[in-house]
């Protein structure tokens, strides 16, 4: 099909019509794209079957409610990678401007969420290890999902504003289904905010929360050699006085059933003493691959700010603060491209860093 390109308005789009230029199809990208939604429906659909069909108090928790939300927002990205793929199959847009305007809006929308998401588990890390005793008296179910839903809610409506700005500005033929953010100038640079703020609190406040969190494990590991060193202590006296006790001789009496019993049983003492020691271990170990999982998560979403999506918001200021002629669509496309390969990741490494959440998937998997 023919194309050409007749020039450029004064808001910086171009109008196209059927004459010279040619779009050819790239099957490749087309691949690619299908590959990506596949994966992130797969990672996404497996973590919410996991979390809808347990019971688990590990996956009911107020942490579960950020990674539920951000499964939905991967769902939604899913389904904008399956129309990536017709693009690229025809080598231009041919499902008209509402769709087009629908697979901006779940872009935008998805990346919005995921984002802050991303960011309100940062903040919740940094209020757990700040402010603990406030945390664990105020991090409930209600909190979380209240949080969430606000996210929701204001990337909505912002979004759908932006859009609505931006729909008069898509005309047909579309070449490539793209933002025209020259065109909104001013609207776009209200949204920044929204894309811009989640990405530089992960990145700044990474730092921080990893001299915390080493620190907390050099207390830790101090107070548990402490403890050990008491409990050494204390294990040496009880082993004292039991070999004191067992060379006195005993004496025997009578229960009510007439059977015979020692009067002095200090064992059982020092067996009820044993198992408290090792319920504390394990609590202790439990709390500390609970706090092991949680950095890990954090760290994997400071990775995803660092990589993936700082290139993005670089590329979304170019976009407001430089003519349109500076960024073709292969660049725009290529940047789409790399955002989209952190939201194939993005489900797996929740399900790798979350062993509950692993373990369900497996008996899932196994039905």
């Amino acid at each position: 099909m023919n194309w050409t390109n007749n020039g450029t308005t004064d808001q910086g789009l171009t109008n196209v019509s059927y004459e010279d230029h040619i779009y050819y199809p790239n099957t490749f990208q087309a691949w690619v794209s299908a590959l990506q939604g596949f994966i992130i429906f797969a990672g996404a659909g497996l973590g919410l079957a996991a979390y809808l069909c347990s019971s688990a108090a590990e996956l009911c928790s107020p942490f579960s409610y950020y990674i539920i939300n951000i499964f939905l927002a991967d769902l939604m990205l899913a389904v904008f990678e399956s129309l990536m793929v017709v693009e690229k199959y025809y080598g231009h847009w041919i499902l008209g401007r509402t769709t087009c305007t629908t697979a901006l809006f779940l872009f935008l929308c998805g990346e919005g969420v995921v984002g802050n998401i991303h960011f309100l588990v940062s903040l919740n890390r940094t209020w757990a290890m700040f402010f603990p005793l406030h945390f664990r008296r105020n991090n409930t179910k209600r909190t979380a999902a209240g949080l969430c839903a606000q996210v929701w809610l204001g990337t909505v409506v912002a979004i759908s504003v932006w859009l609505s700005f931006n729909f008069p500005y898509v005309v047909e033929p579309i070449g490539h289904c793209r933002l025209q953010v020259a065109a909104v100038r001013t609207v776009s640079i209200i949204m920044m905010p929204v894309f811009v703020t989640p990405t530089i609190f992960i990145i700044a406040i990474y730092p921080v929360l990893w001299r915390k969190h080493q620190a907390q494990r050099r207390i830790r590991e101090n107070m548990q050699m402490e403890k050990g060193q008491h409990q050494s202590i204390s294990t040496i006296g009880t082993t004292f006085g039991r070999r004191s006790i067992m060379h006195r001789p005993s004496v025997a009496c009578q229960d009510d059933d007439g059977e015979t019993a020692d009067e002095d049983q200090p064992v059982s003492h020092a067996a009820a003493g044993g198992h408290e020691q090792q319920f504390s271990r394990a609590r202790t170990a439990r709390q500390k691959r609970q706090n092991m999982n949680n950095f890990l998560v954090l760290s994997w979403i400071s990775f995803c700010a660092v990589v993936f999506w700082s290139p993005m918001v670089w590329y979304a200021v170019g976009e407001v603060a430089f003519p349109p002629r500076y960024f073709p669509d292969s660049s725009h496309s290529a940047v789409v491209l790399w955002v989209s390969c952190s939201t194939c990741l993005d489900p797996w490494m929740f399900i790798v860093t979350m062993p509950p959440l692993r373990k369900r998937i497996r008996q899932l998997l196994r039905l």
